[in-house]
């Protein structure tokens, strides 16, 4: 699995730090709309949202993220 450096400022930091200090699952997907993209020295830095015009969804019920969920291979501790 990958992470994704991300900053969020406004509601959509409030909304990701609710959701991580509450949810139970073992892997969290997440759907950003609208996010910005940064570029730093050598490639991808972060995404960080804009204010009043991005949008997370987590575990959002749709086809291509239940597909992508079901390819991420789980482990039992």
């Amino acid at each position: 699995l990958k992470h994704i450096k991300c900053v969020a400022y406004g509601k959509e930091a409030v909304t990701l730090n609710n959701y991580y200090r509450t949810s139970p699952a073992k892997v969290d997907l997440c759907v950003l709309r609208s996010w910005s993209i940064v570029w730093g020295k050598g490639g991808f830095n972060y995404v960080t949202n804009l204010e009043g015009g991005s949008q997370i969804l987590f575990d959002h019920d749709m086809a291509e993220i239940q597909n992508f969920k079901s390819k991420i291979p789980t482990t039992e501790l």
